[in-house]
């Protein structure tokens, strides 16, 4: 389908919206003015003067800032209405833009809104009346009723007639008296600092940082009318004349907004009050007409704000024309805003938290998504793109500011009221309390957190486990240590949930000595063999690379659990010892014990780690006699069992045969074509992935760009990192950061990959360097390697690796003296350098080969088949690149030291002990040198037989004579 064929599909079913009642006759531009400014105009004025002072006088700037914003956006959704006639509701823009699932979406997110503000009305009418009758209270048949509670219940019966007016035009001149009912409270306040003596004398801050996302929060709050904007605009005789509203509204709303922020702010300073009329004069009677015309605000507000509610769901069942049933949904919504206002304690603060989120989000950021999705010419670039990208980045960091401080002052009311109620040092209140700040925990929640935890006198360990495990899924775990040391000094006992969480806040942070510590508090109370804190043991010591350690713990253990074997199989994979963790589930199946989908992941990440494909189909067959192929996480290790084996056929078999595929399981495929140099499947299978609507993760990119880097893809490659943060928001880690160096190195662009890394927005690692590195030996470029090297050292002088791959490339290019120097370095500061090793499975064992293994270490057979192997190599063309030596020795040395190389060992054994026409399968440690590259192509030539050869970076399969790599890698 073509762009033009498709564009008219979308109109046409933009064309099919649902349509909402059609209003009898459209109302004026001077009631639409009346109901817009009432929208507007709310209970919002009376906190404005509390928000300026806040943030100080420069915030003003920022009113009219939000106001321009917000009158903008507003603005947005009426051009969103003009492109299709149908369109009649906040809702319906929603589906035109993102469908019917972005309906439902939207809706919730509006009618949320309204409905919430709807309950802060009775709130604050209920608040407002106590206060100026605060000795009143009700009595309905026996059943007393505080004052506050019967006040909400008063204003719900007088505000539920209003509901019922279905008419816009009807509920305008509700509206004209709440319009009023603002300008007279402004008055007031101007009255009460001119004549009832209160002046204007405060001077307040200039700007005051602290208080600015409170502010800026409030602000956004005042101008949050636009779900009911459509719904206004529709009702219109003449729907083109919504333009000129929203201008009167916007100038109008922010000129009383301004004045009382002012006055307010000259009037009392920072001894501002919430609401402004808290701080005016009780007995004079200009604050008396300002609190009562207070209470006048939300009955005239209530019914405008409802009206939406209640229109979509009569339109939603078709009952628009039966006035019974409308008056009772109408009515249930009053009683049901009621029930949530009695019931919900701390309503005006979490109305604050929420308000932040949803306000923001109708307001600032849907009405730009809608207007770029409906309107594609708004999407090419120019002044007005960018500045709609302003006010999404402007309503994200208002959004997220606000939310954060709002749920701070909501944790802080909670204390006050526990300490006003006499129940802070009640353990149920600090239980929830703790509770509450542990699910998600943050460094702040942490702090207030430990903070309640430090005012109880006699702590007790149940609100510790709680603190601990909150520190243990935290980004600070250590915390619980120093607070583990004052619960021992009160002499508080800990219990088999105690050790269990501090475990894990050693193994997060491999805080090894910590961890023998505690091992040694649950020996010295009985608790080291517990069915709890054993595994944590073991995960712990594993964790922190002490695998010794843990089996100790295990062995002490007479009859271990599964979760006791699945700790120590799962540590022994964790650590690439993979025959012992195989040796252990040998053991298990020996015992009573039934492994689960966990052990089954850490025997096949062994397999994988040995590359042993006969084994790791012995281990499948065992997964589908007892059941786990029915396990996503298990197919998805199995497919990378697969492909870490070398046969990319069965991965893709047990991709196929999956009833339910996951992202992961997407993202192993892509990763196993990656490997394996296959990049046109790869990408071949984002494309399935994408038409499937199955959404990518981070994995998902890393095998793309792995894919990319290893075929030489560059362009291709930066088009899916650059989409990462683009299309689907995932921002890049330090490992896709390292795909775009290899990317870029390997293509030669040495360069501009060193440029990269300078310019990455976080602290690029060692393996970055280490990265490039490995590029200018292959490049030979000698002078940039010797700069990055200096990279390296500045972060790690301690990784052998890096002081050969340099002098290498020095002994490449005759500079022996480089090399000596580098060696003497290596020998000064022992770092010693990794052996190369290469395996291969024969008859279901795992053979290992070191480089430089001579006649002592392999039989006298091998070292002849080996050495004959060469010379019929050599017959065939094959030339040892004995530049690669980095010694300074003759060149029959060099080519000695070049032959004896484990993967040459490797393949040699699997020639002489393996049928004629085996593919023969070697798993190297180390990157495959040139050499041995070279001589793997002329021996499967030779051969005739396929290698299949899995370094530490891909696969290369070798077959007469040629590499699946195209010598790129």
């Amino acid at each position: 389908m073509n762009c033009q064929e498709a564009e008219a599909e979308r109109m046409e079913s933009q064309n099919q919206l649902p349509q909402t009642i059609e209003p009898a006759k459209g109302t004026t531009i001077l009631r639409t003015c009346f109901n817009g400014i009432n929208a507007l105009s709310g209970v919002g004025i009376l906190s404005i003067p509390y928000a300026l002072s806040q943030g100080g006088w420069l915030s003003l700037i920022l009113l009219f800032s939000v106001a321009i914003l917000c009158w903008y956006t507003g603005l947005l959704l009426k051009r969103c209405m003009d492109s299709n006639p149908h369109i009649k509701t906040y809702p319906d823009i929603g589906e035109a833009a993102f469908g019917p699932k972005g309906r439902a979406l939207i809706s919730l997110f509006m009618y949320l809104e309204l409905y919430l503000v709807a309950v802060e009305f009775l709130i604050l009418e209920g608040d407002n009346l106590h206060k100026l009758f605060h000795n009143t209270s009700f009595k309905i048949r026996g059943l007393r009723i505080r004052g506050q509670k019967g006040f909400m219940i008063l204003t719900a019966l007088i505000i539920l007639p209003t509901t019922w007016l279905r008419s816009l035009g009807m509920l305008a001149y509700v509206s004209a008296g709440g319009v009023l009912a603002s300008a007279i409270v402004v008055g007031c306040v101007f009255w009460a600092g001119a004549v009832d003596g209160v002046g204007f004398h405060e001077e307040g801050e200039l700007l005051n940082f602290g208080g600015l996302p409170t502010t800026i929060s409030l602000f956004v709050f005042c101008y949050c009318g636009h779900a009911v904007f459509p719904t206004l605009c529709n009702s219109m005789k003449d729907r083109s004349q919504f333009s000129k509203v929203l201008i009167v509204c916007f100038f109008t709303s922010t000129i009383s907004y301004g004045s009382m922020a002012i006055l307010g702010y000259l009037m009392f300073g920072d001894d501002l009050e919430s609401q402004v009329t808290l701080n005016l004069p009780i007995r004079k009677i200009s604050s008396q007409v300002a609190i009562c015309t207070t209470l006048i605000n939300p009955l005239t507000k209530y019914a405008v704000i409802t009206t939406p509610i209640a229109a979509a769901i009569e339109d939603k069942y078709s009952i628009q024309n039966n006035r019974v049933i409308s008056f009772i949904i109408r009515t249930l919504i009053v009683l049901s805003t009621l029930i949530v206002a009695l019931l919900v304690p701390f309503f005006g603060y979490v109305m604050a938290f929420i308000g932040a989120f949803l306000s923001v989000t109708v307001s600032m950021l849907l009405p730009c998504l809608f207007y770029l999705k409906i309107n594609k010419v708004a999407r090419r670039f120019g002044l007005e793109l960018v500045m709609i990208g302003g006010i999404v980045v402007t309503g994200t960091f208002v959004g997220v500011i606000g939310t954060y401080t709002s749920l701070k002052q909501i944790l802080k009311q909670i204390q006050a009221f526990s300490i006003k109620t006499h129940l802070q040092y009640d353990i149920s209140v600090l239980i929830r309390l703790i509770n509450f700040c542990t699910i998600n925990p943050t460094p702040a929640s942490m702090d207030h957190a430990h903070h309640l935890f430090d005012q109880i006198p006699q702590p007790d360990i149940v609100v510790f486990n709680m603190l601990a495990r909150g520190y243990a899924r935290s980004d600070t775990p250590l915390g619980a240590i120093p607070l583990f040391a004052q619960i021992l000094s009160a002499d508080i006992v800990p219990d088999e949930y105690t050790f269990p969480a501090l475990l894990k806040v050693c193994a997060s942070s491999k805080a090894l000595e910590e961890g023998k510590q505690l091992h040694c508090l649950a020996i010295k109370h009985g608790l080291n063999l517990n069915i709890y804190v054993c595994p944590t043991l073991i995960n712990m010591y594993t964790a922190c690379n002490d695998v010794h350690a843990a089996r100790r713990v295990f062995d002490k253990i007479k009859e271990p659990c599964i979760v006791m074997y699945n700790a120590i199989i799962t540590g022994y994979a964790r650590n690439s010892l993979p025959n012992e963790a195989l040796a252990l589930f040998r053991e298990l199946q020996a015992s009573n014990v039934k492994p689960t989908d966990v052990t089954m992941l850490s025997v096949l990440s062994s397999c994988a780690l040995l590359g042993a494909l006969d084994l790791g189909r012995w281990v499948h067959e065992y997964v589908k006699k007892n059941g786990f192929d029915n396990y996503v996480k298990v197919n998805t290790a199995l497919i990378d069992t697969y492909a870490k084996c070398g046969s990319l056929e069965d991965s893709e078999s047990v991709f196929e045969n999956m009833s339910l595929k996951d992202t992961q399981a997407w993202s192993a495929m892509i990763v196993a074509y990656a490997i394996h140099g296959q990049s046109s499947k790869a990408i071949a299978m984002f494309e399935r992935m994408k038409r499937e609507r199955v959404k990518p993760d981070e994995i998902t990119f890393l095998g793309l760009l792995y894919a990319c880097s290893h075929t030489g893809l560059v362009e291709e490659g930066c088009k899916y990192f650059y989409s990462m943060s683009d299309e689907y928001g995932i921002i890049p880690s330090i490992k896709h950061y390292g795909c775009m160096v290899d990317l870029l190195s390997r293509s030669g662009r040495l360069e501009e990959a060193y440029k990269f890394i300078d310019k990455l927005p976080i602290r690029p690692t060692p393996v970055l360097w280490r990265t490039l590195l490995s590029a200018c030996s292959s490049h030979g470029n000698v002078e940039l390697g010797k700069a990055v090297i200096k990279r390296v050292f500045e972060l790690d002088d301690s990784h052998g690796g890096d002081y050969v791959i340099l002098s290498n490339l020095c002994a490449t290019a005759g500079r022996w003296e480089d090399v000596d120097f580098l060696r003497k370095m290596m020998k000064d500061k022992g770092v010693v350098k990794i052996p190369g090793c290469s395996s291969i499975e024969v008859n279901n064992v795992v053979h290992e080969f070191f480089s430089g293994d001579g006649e002592r270490f392999v039989s006298t057979e091998l070292h002849r088949t080996l050495d004959e192997l060469v010379e019929e190599l050599k017959l065939a063309g094959y030339v040892p690149d004995i530049s690669l030596v980095s010694q300074d020795m003759e060149d029959h040395d060099k080519e000695i030291a070049l032959r004896y190389h484990s993967e040459k060992l490797a393949i040699a054994y699997g020639l002489l002990n393996t049928p004629a026409g085996t593919t023969i399968r070697v798993v190297k440690n180390l990157r495959v040198c040139g050499d041995c590259h070279l001589a793997a192509k002329y021996i499967s030539l030779v051969s005739q037989r396929q290698i299949i050869l899995r370094d530490v970076q891909r696969f290369h399969h070798f077959k007469e004579g040629k590499c699946s790599c195209r010598d790129y890698w």
